[in-house]
C-alpha cells in the first residue's frame, strides 16, 4: 500500500547485535559485488576492479548504509514514498560526511561526481541520490524480507562466532587498508616537497652564480689596487733611478714596467679562474642536487607501486583524485600503469616461451 501520511515509529527492531553484524556484512559485500561489476564494465577495455578501500570483498560504506538505510525506512515500511524519502536522504548525508571526512584525513578523493548533475563539490549528486533511494525501496521490498527468513534460520551459537570471525578479519584488512592510505598521503606530501624543492633549484644555481660573480668583482677590484701599487713602485723607482746613470735608469725602468704588467695580469687570471670555478661548483652542485631529489622521487613513486596494499588501493578507486596533491597523484597514477604493463607483457613473453 502506498499512503503519503507520515506514519508512526514502530517498536524496536528485536534484532540480536549478531544479527545487526550479519546485516552489516551482508550489504557490505553486496555493495562490494555491485561496485566491482559497475566499475569493471566502465573500464576501457573492460577487466575486473576489486573496487574499495579495502582489499576483502567488503565496502563498509554500504554496510554501514544499509543498516542505516533499515533503520530509517522502518518507521515507513510498505509506504515506498516515505522508504524512498528516508533512503535519499539518509544515504546521501552519510555518503557527504563519508566523503569530507575521508578527503580530510587521507588528501585524497575516493569517488568523485565533478560533472554530475546537482553535485556538491563532487561528494554527492542527484543521481545517486536517487539511486540510493531506489535501492533503498529494493532493498524493502526484495531483499530485506528474504534476509528476516535466512536470519532466522541460523541459530544464535553459529551466527554469533560466524559475525566474530567476519568482524576479525575485516577489522584487520581495514587496518591494513587504513595504514596504506596514510602511506600514501605522506607519500604525497613529500612528493610535493621535493618537488618544491626542484623548482628552487635554478634560482639557487642563479643567486649562486651571482655571488660568484661578485666574488670575482672583488679580486679584480683588489688586483687593480696591486696594480696601482706596483706603478706606485713603478714611480718610486724611475725616480730613484733618476739618479743614476741614465743606462741603468731606463733599465730599472723597464723592469719595474715588465714586473708591473705581470703582476696586473696574474691577477685578471687569478680573478677569472675563481670566478669560472666558483660558478662550475655552483652549477655542479645544483645539478647534483637536483638528480637526487629525481632519484628519491622515482624510488618513493616505485615503493608506492610495489606496496600490495597503496598500489591496489589506487587499482581498486581507478577515479581518485586529489586538489592539493593532483599532479603527484598522476605520477603515482602512471608509474604504477607503467609497471602494470611491464609484468603483463612479461607474462605474454614467458608464454610464448
Amino acid at each position: 500500500m502506498m499512503s503519503g501520511a507520515m506514519p508512526s515509529i514502530p517498536l524496536p527492531y528485536g534484532y540480536t547485535i549478531a544479527q545487526w553484524m550479519f546485516f552489516f556484512f551482508f550489504y557490505s559485500f553486496f555493495g562490494w559485488v555491485w561496485e566491482c561489476f559497475y566499475v569493471s564494465i566502465q573500464e576501457k577495455p573492460p577487466h575486473f576492479v576489486n573496487r574499495g578501500f579495502m582489499r576483502g570483498p567488503f565496502l563498509p560504506l554500504y554496510g554501514c548504509g544499509g543498516v542505516m538505510m533499515m533503520v530509517v525506512s522502518a518507521p515507513f515500511q510498505h509506504q515506498l514514498i516515505w522508504v524512498f524519502i528516508a533512503g535519499f536522504f539518509g544515504a546521501t548525508i552519510l555518503e557527504l560526511v563519508t566523503g569530507i571526512l575521508m578527503e580530510a584525513l587521507f588528501k585524497v578523493r575516493y569517488w568523485d561526481y565533478e560533472g554530475k548533475f546537482l553535485n556538491f563539490h563532487g561528494y554527492i549528486c542527484f543521481e545517486a541520490s536517487v539511486a540510493w533511494g531506489v535501492m533503498t525501496v529494493l532493498m524493502d521490498v526484495l531483499m530485506h524480507p528474504g534476509m528476516k527468513k535466512l536470519i532466522a534460520l541460523i541459530p544464535e551459537q553459529v551466527l554469533g562466532p560466524m559475525t566474530n570471525i567476519l568482524f576479525f578479519l575485516c577489522a584487520v584488512d581495514f587496518g591494513m587498508s587504513f595504514k596504506a592510505a596514510i602511506d600514501l598521503r605522506n607519500v604525497l606530501v613529500r612528493m610535493e616537497k621535493l618537488a618544491k624543492e626542484l623548482e628552487k633549484i635554478p634560482e639557487k644555481i642563479a643567486s649562486t652564480a651571482g655571488t660568484a660573480t661578485a666574488k670575482a668583482a672583488t679580486i679584480a677590484k683588489e688586483a687593480a689596487a696591486d696594480t696601482l701599487t706596483v706603478a706606485k713602485e713603478v714611480a718610486t723607482t724611475a725616480a730613484e733611478a733618476a739618479s743614476l746613470a741614465k743606462e741603468k735608469a731606463t733599465e730599472a725602468a723597464v723592469t719595474a714596467k715588465e714586473k708591473a704588467t705581470e703582476a696586473a695580469v696574474t691577477a685578471r687570471e687569478k680573478a677569472t679562474e675563481a670566478a669560472v670555478a666558483a660558478k662550475e661548483k655552483a652549477t655542479e652542485s645544483a645539478f647534483g642536487t637536483r638528480e637526487q631529489l629525481r632519484y628519491r622521487i622515482y624510488w618513493m613513486k616505485q615503493a608506492s607501486v610495489q606496496d600490495f596494499f597503496m598500489r591496489n588501493l589506487m587499482l581498486g578507486n581507478p577515479g581518485m583524485k586529489s586538489e592539493q596533491f593532483k599532479l603527484q597523484l598522476e605520477e603515482l597514477k602512471k608509474a604504477m600503469n607503467a609497471q602494470r604493463l611491464e609484468l603483463k607483457e612479461k607474462r605474454r613473453n614467458r608464454n610464448k616461451e
